[in-house]
């Protein structure tokens, strides 16, 4: 078909643009995931607990606890004392 060809011509002698507005495309879509907004937040948390001088405080993390409504457990990531 005539009518694509131009079309097909600007696609693929601008292949190299296209390719990293994907790129650009596909990592947006990653940083903006909930996933991994979640694991770089924990990242973050734990690098300052790191810095908390370990004589004089204690971290707790991950600790399960018994629901009040006693169905079940419910977690709680960071704990400082």
């Amino acid at each position: 078909m005539k009518i694509f060809e131009p079309f097909f011509n600007v696609l693929l002698n601008n292949w190299p643009g296209l390719a990293c507005l994907l790129g650009i495309f596909v990592l947006f879509k990653i940083y903006a995931s909930p996933t991994y907004k979640g694991w770089f937040g924990e990242k973050m948390v734990l690098r300052g607990l790191r810095k908390l001088d370990p004589a004089q405080y204690r971290v707790f993390h991950d600790l399960y606890l018994p629901h009040p409504s006693e169905e079940g457990t419910t977690q709680i990531d960071h704990v400082v004392v």
